[in-house]
């Protein structure tokens, strides 16, 4: 029987509006939703890169002064000293794409001879600034590698705020049913992200705009093509003469220091070398120069080297001379015994960074702090990636080393105060030398690192502590037997010259020393002292045994070998 026909009660363009229930979604596995994630996390990082870049800043140093360093897109160097004035330098020779860098002077310390009409009034600031200019790689790298880690914190800090914000939206816009609102989440992202673009570059720093007009006193200069305006003006006369005949004189003092050890390298002494395995073998060939290119003799076997250098007391011109000795020798290991600073200060960190660029990439390092160092200069060591000797013992390159920063730090012209150590404590340097024996007795280390010689004393009388190594009296010492241990002191390396600025040609004589180990027992064979004369002749020393006292003595004679007990 047919039914009757069914009334329509309901709007049927709202039955085309109903959407189907949705089945069961299918979720993707935990791989592939953290493999998104780490895909949008990218996208986003790489979006606000160009802020990250142009908002990233880095303190480094400045001649005498702390400074902050950001990146603009103007072309130029410009060093902003406040109320001093500016130096505006161009700045396509060393950043690429345009870019240029802003540097703000963070401070014009007391007693600062900026602003003088004299050099005699421009003291110690003028020699920084000449130091600066002697070595400007070093704080290029700093400042480079400062940006760098800024921007990539900057970068991912902003992308994961901005994922985050993304995922946001998705998350509401796919919670509700209407896919009119999940086209509208995806229209906001594209939105925001174009918007982030506009705004990122708006933002990016231009510079004044000003012409630069270069000032005539600096013609001939490193600082040529570069303008100083405000009451910076007036110094720039006098002091940029003497700022170019310094950096000419330091680059053809130690260029031709380094020629002469290139050439004095292959006639240096030889004595017979230390196997485990074979004992005393003959030394190979001495590789002469070949194309102006030395030709290394290959390492013996079952020896550790070592490059010793010690109170450089940033004269940044010697960087060059150590990282020519520790590539000649294929050292194993570099090793600092202080004062690489005159006085600590954050500035100063420009002389570590000297050294550290001069050394060859993959060479441990080794530093302890002395009295002309700071905890600051050895923070920034450390930043380096060097070994810092903090009063516990450490292992590198197969050799336990103790030692700790001195308790002192000596400043001009106030003299030596007392510094707290890495732990806070305050120590006079009779309390460090017994810290440093007992702590010998419990690690019997192989090397005993400390700046000063008179701090080894105790530790070296217990026996405890075999070998010490140190620097702080500027002229070799050893090796010698004190108490029942061996000692040696390391000349000054950057030739320093009490009440002298000790950057720029020698003001004395300078060296370091190659101190070789036998690697199975880490016990020291023997030393070699290389010295840089006052006239940038090279001397390189016969090979020095070292005492017995326990040890193995290397002997210049091979005939009259003795084996190892």
């Amino acid at each position: 029987m047919p039914t009757a026909p069914q009334l329509l009660t309901e709007d049927p363009r709202a039955a085309r509006r109903e959407v189907p229930a949705a089945g069961p979604r299918h979720r993707r596995s935990l791989p592939v939703r953290l493999l998104t994630g780490l895909l949008v996390w990218l996208a986003c990082a790489l979006l606000v890169v160009p802020w990250a870049l142009f908002s990233a800043r880095t303190e480094a140093p400045f001649g005498p002064h702390m400074a902050e360093y950001t990146l603009t897109h103007d072309g130029l160097a410009t060093v902003d000293l406040g109320p001093l004035g500016r130096l505006r330098i161009p700045a396509e020779d060393m950043l690429p794409l345009g870019l240029g860098v802003q540097v703000r002077v963070a401070e014009i310390p007391t007693g600062s001879g900026a602003g003088a009409d004299t050099l005699d009034a421009l003291g110690t600031d003028v020699a920084s600034y000449a130091t600066f200019f002697s070595a400007p790689e070093a704080t290029v790298t700093t400042v480079t590698k400062g940006l760098l880690r800024d921007t990539l914190l900057r970068a991912a800090a902003g992308g994961t705020a901005l994922a985050a914000a993304a995922g946001t939206v998705v998350v509401l816009a796919r919670a509700s049913a209407d896919p009119r609102t999940v086209r509208r989440g995806r229209t906001a992202l594209a939105a925001g992200a174009v918007c982030v673009l506009v705004a990122e570059i708006a933002a990016v720093p231009r510079g004044t705009g000003e012409p630069l007009v270069p000032t005539p006193a600096l013609e001939g200069t490193p600082l040529a093509g570069a303008q100083v305006t405000g009451r910076l003006g007036p110094v720039v006369d006098e002091a940029a003469g003497y700022v170019t005949d310094f950096t000419a004189d330091n680059d053809a003092f130690y260029s031709a220091a380094r020629a002469n050890l290139a050439e004095a390298w292959p006639q240096r002494s030889r004595t017979a070398r230390y196997s485990s395995e074979l004992g005393f073998v003959p030394p190979a060939p001495a590789g002469p120069l070949e194309g102006g290119v030395l030709r290394r003799a290959a390492p013996a076997e079952g020896v550790t080297t070592m490059v010793l250098s010690s109170d450089v007391h940033c004269n940044v011109g010697m960087a060059g001379v150590i990282g020519d000795v520790v590539r000649y020798t294929d050292a194993d290991l570099f090793v600092d015994a202080g004062d690489a600073t005159m006085t600590g200060t954050p500035a100063e960190n420009l002389c570590v960074d000297a050294i550290d660029t001069a050394v060859a990439n993959g060479v441990p390092r080794v530093f302890v702090k002395g009295n002309h160092d700071s905890q600051e200069t050895a923070r920034h060591a450390e930043g380096l990636g060097w070994t810092v000797l903090r009063g516990r013992e450490v292992d590198v390159a197969g050799l336990t080393f103790l030692g700790d920063g001195d308790p002192r730090r000596t400043e001009f012209p106030t003299g030596s105060v007392p510094e707290a150590n890495a732990a806070g404590v305050l120590e006079t340097q009779q309390e460090f030398g017994e810290r440093m024996a007992a702590e010998a007795c419990r690690v019997r280390p192989d090397v005993l690192l400390i700046h000063d010689p008179a701090h080894s004393e105790a530790a070296l009388g217990t026996g405890c502590a075999p070998l010490s190594l140190g620097g702080h009296r500027h002229r070799k010492d050893g090796p010698v037997n004190v108490g029942a241990g061996i000692r040696y002191v390391n000349p000054t390396t950057g030739g320093a010259l009490a009440n002298a600025l000790t950057p720029g040609p020698l003001k004395m004589d300078a060296g370091l020393t190659v101190v070789r180990f036998d690697t199975s027992t880490g016990r020291a064979i023997d030393v070699q002292e290389i010295v840089v004369g006052m006239d940038t002749q090279v001397t390189i020393g016969p090979w020095e045994p070292v005492p017995e006292a326990g040890y193995v003595a290397a002997l210049t004679d091979p005939g009259s070998i003795r084996q190892p007990a």
